[in-house]
């Protein structure tokens, strides 16, 4: 059975698109430190054009993923529409 994760960008040749090293993997770009703030628009380089950018931003926000880029937002963006969406219920 095949899930929406085997088609997403970060799984396919789009990191390599956006990788300047060899050394450089999904891990390092997806979940950077917060001070490697290039890492983290690289990441959401390759999430820009994933085909499940839709489903992966849910999953992070209903599983309270506190690390890394999901769907294309990054830690802080995330919590803050997590408290928007506080706000407005």
């Amino acid at each position: 059975m095949s899930g929406w994760r085997d088609r997403a960008a970060c799984q396919t040749g789009a990191l390599l698109q956006v990788s300047t090293t060899s050394a450089t993997g999904a891990a390092e770009v997806f979940f950077p430190f917060p001070s490697e703030r290039e890492l983290t628009l690289r990441a959401k380089r390759v999430c820009q054009g994933c085909p499940v950018r839709t489903d992966c931003l849910p999953e992070a926000l209903d599983n309270g993923y506190d690390h890394g880029v999901w769907g294309g937002l990054d830690e802080r963006e995330r919590r803050e529409l997590r408290r928007a969406d506080r706000g407005a219920a």
